[in-house]
């Protein structure tokens, strides 16, 4: 061997020092992803891999959000909230457009009949109707029964 491929005892101890922990590390390393796999397997496979049941029996209930109203510095309303209902149609829904044009027309007479055929006979499955319905326009078009509105 040449004087530049030998290696003398304290190079050659540091270096198989290093290999020694390389090689300790690789192997802690693959059985900790060895382990890991096997978890992940048991969890999936054996276990059904559901949720848990502990998460659906201690859920909180859903708190209901309500805005505040806008008062100015006397406490007088100045804003508030009011829930309103909007009317849509599914045009391929109607069974039959023409009536029920004529029928929401008693109820919507604010509603421009010849608009609202025009939609009601469109070929689209969404067509807006009217938006921010009272609670009676909104109760006497539920009681029309007509498929297709919403």
């Amino acid at each position: 061997m040449t004087a530049a491929r030998r290696i003398d005892g304290v190079r050659k101890e540091a270096l198989e020092m290093g290999r020694n922990r390389l090689l300790v590390t690789g192997i802690v390393l693959t059985l900790a992803f060895a382990v890991i796999s096997a978890r992940l397997v048991d969890l999936t496979v054996f276990k059904g891999g559901g949720e848990p049941k502990q998460a659906n029996i201690h859920s909180a209930p859903e708190a209901p959000v309500v805005r505040a109203d806008i008062v100015d510095r006397n406490g007088i309303l100045l804003a508030t909230s009011l829930p309103t209902a909007s009317l849509f149609a599914d045009p391929g829904a109607m069974l039959d457009p023409v009536v029920a044009a004529a029928k929401l027309i008693t109820v919507l007479p604010e509603l421009d009949p010849e608009v609202l055929l025009t939609k009601l006979t469109s070929k689209s499955h969404f067509v807006w109707l009217s938006r921010n319905l009272t609670p009676k326009q909104q109760y006497r078009v539920n009681r029309l029964g007509l498929p297709g509105l919403g």
